[in-house]
């Protein structure tokens, strides 16, 4: 050996690298040795079971002649065991049926500490320094000793090389956090300047809109129109407010090209009005088919507190701001027609004036109010016709603006009337008297040219409420307007009002009290409609043609408003004063921006002296549903007839209705729940869906294990049961008060609701799944009950107590209680039978097909369902509550239909307990059988040996299937279940020597189990 090449041999650095090379390679060979393909270790071999079997759904019982065999059905994830025909699958049970079975291949060993596995090359190996030197040169080794010593040395160092590694990566995260963090400051302050730009441009926008509403406002036309272009190019969304008014201001300026460019551009409804102002062309208010003439614009500014309803103060003010400035023009020298005239005669009915309106801007003051500038459209034609009618202006006439109003009181009506007295003599109303009693031919003479008003009162009281001292007391108010001359009714008005009150005096007091307040402002407006069409026939004492009038006017709840298009609203009354006849008498009905189109009705005759009744509807649009507070809205009837020398004549008669918003209900039919549940809500059919689409669970009802879902999804999203500040209880008794219930979406997102809200969440989510339900009327409750869908002659097979179904029809529906939500479904499921047991004789199910028919649900605003709602969660809040259920069903079904105690009747509980999964309690029968001479029974012996399966007991299933065997030696299902048996324990040749076995006796069987045939073949 050269001399160079033993220095470096026996040199300590190069000792050291050979050293670790060496150890390096000991610990790759034991790395390779310790895992084999497959086999024993270490040996190479692939060993017996290596191979994971195919595994395939669980055998399951039936039952057959000599017994029950095993089925391939899968089971459900529940553990459950159903008894059911065989079919061809395989033979291995879910994981869920032998939790404790070991599985074929043996875990991997873990890796020991040092091990080199084989696709880690050590760092040293791969290192060009560490290949022989070459001798090329005398002292090349030597300097290339250091380099290829070190770098193995460094390499076999793990310690020092994860320490250098664990740097590295805590420098790049570092890094990467500082440049993610950049990012985020350079994308915030790059939000920030553009929220900046943004506010603003919006802010500049802003004051330009300002300025050119406060030159709108001002008259100034020059102003806006230099402002308004500008302000639509930077503003599109403007364009139908600006555009409009734009084309005004260049009308107002004589500049009739750009009026018409202007007008053009737009066909909105705002432009069509300032159409109509600038042409003077006829036009329709939207909804209504009425032609307006003299439409004008007011553009007012108005101040208005910030306050809920701002919306509706902003509206009113503006109306009777616009409406002052067009009176005043309209009128001239108001000053002729008295002192506040515009307050006494126009003000009280402002809004028959009104055509439309928008807010062009609104401006926070800085304070507690905002300011907004209004442009309002007012029929200044109607308000001329209305200026003409207060008089010709001399002092006499100047003087009385209203005709002569006598009242006549009935009875116990001498209160109201003082009041009413006083309300009208403060308005400006010329009044008398009359007192007491009926109408008179001696009272119609002392009315001629004036209008009588006479008043009826009735209050009564309906006794103590549920055991307490509180008494239900409800007032009820009418009031007939009589045309003075001939003694005919031209209107009525009727109110009322229910509180509860400890003291049934003062309570008919303040209830009488309650009523009036709601009449007098409806009354007064009555009053002065028929001053315009009627007064001055009623003054002349001469009559018109035809009389119209609209009585018995209905409080409208906004909540059914679908049941008003086929359910009369009111009356309309026609009255022929003539020996005329008429015919083809057309009569509309509307209510501005609640209608979208009036009711029609054609009369074909009225004869001479006849009267008439004609029964009003109305078809609401879903406006209504967006009221937030109980209101009046003023209705208007229109009747169009033509004399009989042709000339068209038109009545309108106006009536303000009362409208109560969309939670408000009185309970006088319990059918109005319906409106309620709104099973067709987007927002209810997601909820439902959420919480019953992943239970698939075969052992009860589908109708039961969905009703479960969703009473604990009510109770894992925390709702709770809240009763209102009046119960239902009192509500529901006194069927004039007014109750508040929720839409389902509202108790959802609110998370509370009383008996009434929570059964129409229930309901409507059981509909919404097509599963039939209905809520129950008791005396001061409200419950539910749902369908099963199990026909009643399936009775026997339902399995619980008679007491805790109800036989509805054709089918076994169940009684529930909702305001145990939050606990367990049984618990709320026995409740709701208890209530139905109480109350027998006096429940009364609404019937939602029957009742949907008049009140439909509403049509809500597009919403969905957003919260979290999980199998997993209901499970977690309330576990094992199927199981409970199921199990309470099993024995219930074992009691009844088990009746004796005969072996053949133990058979059945066996496989009714198989069946539904029952394994623990199925194997107890059995094997009390099989020690009371059952081990003469095949059939018993393989239902044993099917229970042992499957509770994954492999060699006691083989021992019971080859004793049944022995028995029934011909019976090819046993034979399939021994291979099965033998197959688990890995006795593949027996296997198929009792299949083989079982296929000579019924060749079918080869075909009905293939897949364990094929198993079997593997």
């Amino acid at each position: 050996m050269p001399a160079r090449h033993s220095l470096i041999m026996h040199s300590p650095l190069y000792r050291r690298l050979f050293l670790a090379l060496l150890f390096l390679g000991i610990l790759l060979l034991r790395a390779v040795s310790a895992f084999p393909l497959n086999g024993e270790p270490g040996t190479g071999k692939i060993a017996e079971g290596d191979a994971f079997p195919t595994f395939s759904p669980a055998p399951v019982l039936s039952l057959e002649e000599k017994g029950i065999v095993p089925d391939e059905t899968p089971a459900p994830p529940d553990k459950p065991v159903a008894i059911a025909p065989e079919n061809n699958g395989a033979n291995d049970p879910p994981a869920d049926y032998a939790p404790d079975a070991p599985t074929d291949a043996p875990p991997a060993p873990p890796d020991e500490p040092g091990e080199v596995k084989e696709d880690e090359t050590p760092a040293a190996a791969q290192e060009p320094g560490a290949a022989p030197p070459d001798d090329s040169e005398p002292n090349a080794g030597t300097e290339a000793v250091p380099a290829q010593i070190e770098t193995p040395q460094e390499s076999v160092n793990p310690a020092a090389h994860e320490e250098e590694l664990r740097r590295e990566r805590e420098e790049a995260e570092k890094k990467a956090q500082e440049e993610a963090l950049q990012r985020e400051r350079e994308a915030a302050q790059k939000k920030a300047r553009e929220e900046a730009e943004r506010k603003e441009k919006e802010a500049r926008l802003n004051k330009r809109i300002a300025d050119a509403a406060d030159a709108a406002t001002a008259g100034d036309w020059e102003r806006l129109i230099s402002a308004a272009p500008d302000i639509i190019a930077e503003g599109p969304e403007l364009n139908a407010k600006f555009t409009p008014l734009l084309a005004y201001a260049y009308y107002m300026t004589g500049d009739m090209g750009r009026t018409a460019e202007a007008l053009k551009a737009s066909d909105d409804a705002y432009s069509a009005l300032t159409r109509s102002v600038i042409t003077g062309e006829k036009t329709t208010v939207p909804g209504s088919k009425t032609e307006i003439t003299g439409v004008k614009i007011f553009a007012v500014k108005i101040g208005v507190p910030q306050t809920e309803g701002f919306e509706t103060i902003v509206y009113k003010k503006s109306l009777l701001k616009a409406l002052k400035e067009a009176f005043k023009k309209t009128a001239g020298d108001a000053a002729k027609y008295g002192p506040g005239a515009f307050e006494k005669y126009i003000a009280p009915s402002a809004e028959r004036y009104y055509v439309n309106h928008y807010v062009l801007s609104q401006d926070e003051d800085g304070g507690d109010s905002f300011d907004f500038n209004v442009v309002m459209f007012i029929d200044t034609g109607r308000l001329k016709e209305a200026v003409d009618a207060l008089g010709a202006g001399n002092g006499e006439a100047g003087q009385q603006r209203h005709m002569k109003t006598i009242l006549l009181s009935k009875k116990g009506a001498e209160t109201v009337k003082k009041s009413l007295l006083a309300d009208l003599m403060k308005d400006g109303f010329p009044v008398e008297d009359l007192g007491s009693g009926a109408l008179t031919p001696e009272t119609v003479n002392k009315a001629k040219g004036a209008i009588i008003i006479q008043i009826d009162v009735e209050s009564a009281s309906s006794g103590k409420l549920l055991n307490s001292n509180f008494k239900s007391i409800r007032a009820n108010l009418d009031f007939t307007i009589i045309n003075g001359n001939n003694g005919l009714v031209i209107s009525k008005l009727s109110k009322s009002h229910a509180l509860v009150h400890l003291n049934e005096e003062e309570g008919k007091e303040a209830a009488v009290q309650k009523a009036y307040e709601k009449s007098a402002g409806p009354l007064k407006d009555a009053i002065t409609d028929i001053e315009m069409r009627m007064g001055k026939d009623i003054a002349s004492g001469l009559l018109p043609s035809v009389e119209a009038s609209l009585r018995d006017v209905k409080e409208v709840f906004a909540n059914i408003y679908k049941s008003y298009a086929d359910d009369t609203i009111g009356t309309l009354i026609l009255k022929n004063n003539t020996d005329n006849e008429f015919k083809s008498i057309r009569a509309a009905f509307s209510i501005k921006g609640y209608m979208d189109y009036p009711t029609e009705r054609v009369i074909d005759r009225l004869g001479p002296r006849e009267e008439k009744a004609v029964p009003v509807k109305a078809v609401f649009n879903n406006n209504v549903l967006n009221l937030t507070d109980n209101t009046l809205l003023q209705s208007e009837l229109e009747v169009r007839y033509a004399e009989s020398g042709g000339e068209e004549k038109t009545i309108r008669v106006r009536q303000p209705i009362q409208m109560y918003e969309k939670h408000a209900l009185v309970w006088d039919d319990k059918g109005k729940v319906a409106s309620f549940i709104t099973y067709k809500d987007p927002v209810v059919d997601g909820f439902a869906a959420k919480a019953a689409r992943e239970y698939n669970y075969p052992y009860l009802p589908q109708a039961i294990v969905t009703a479960r879902a969703i009473f604990g999804a009510m109770g894992a999203l925390g709702i709770t049961y809240v009763p209102d500040p009046v119960p239902y209880s009192t509500v529901a008794s006194i069927t004039s008060m007014v109750d508040h219930v929720q839409y389902p979406r509202q108790t959802l997102a609110r998370k509370a609701g009383d008996c009434d809200d929570l059964v129409a969440l229930m309901t409507a989510s059981l509909e919404a799944l097509g599963i039939k339900a209905m809520p129950v009327e008791a005396p001061g409750h409200l419950f539910l009950m749902f369908d099963t869908g199990i026909s009643r002659d399936n009775e026997a097979e339902f399995g619980f107590p008679r007491d805790m179904y109800v036989i509805y029809g054709s089918t076994i529906w169940l009684p529930f209680e909702t305001t145990l939500v939050g606990s367990n479904f049984f618990l709320a499921w026995e409740k709701g039978a208890e209530n139905y047991r109480k109350w027998s004789d006096e429940v009364k199910p609404v019937d939602l097909k029957k009742a949907w028919k008049t009140y439909a649900p509403a049509t809500l605003p597009p919403d969905e369902f957003t919260q979290p709602v999980s199998m997993a969660a209901i499970d977690r809040k309330f576990p094992n509550e199927l199981d409970a259920i199921k199990r309470r069903r099993v024995e219930g079904i074992v009691k009844k239909s088990v009746k004796g105690k005969g072996r053949d009747e133990k058979k059945e509980a066996i496989i009714l307990y198989g069946k539904n999964g029952m394994v623990s309690e199925a194997i107890k029968l059995a094997e009390e059988m099989l020690k009371n001479g059952g081990k003469r029974d095949p059939g018993i012996l393989n239902n044993a040996g099917n229970l042992y399966y499957l509770n994954g007991d492999y060699e006691r299933a083989l021992k019971s299937y080859l004793e049944a065997g022995k028995l029934a030696p011909d019976d090819p299902r046993i034979l399939v279940n021994e291979a099965r048996a033998y197959l688990k324990l890995g006795q593949t040749k027996k296997a198929a020597d009792a299949f083989d076995k079982a296929v000579d006796i019924a060749p079918d069987m080869k075909d009905e189990y293939m897949r364990l045939h094929t198993e079997i073949s593997k």
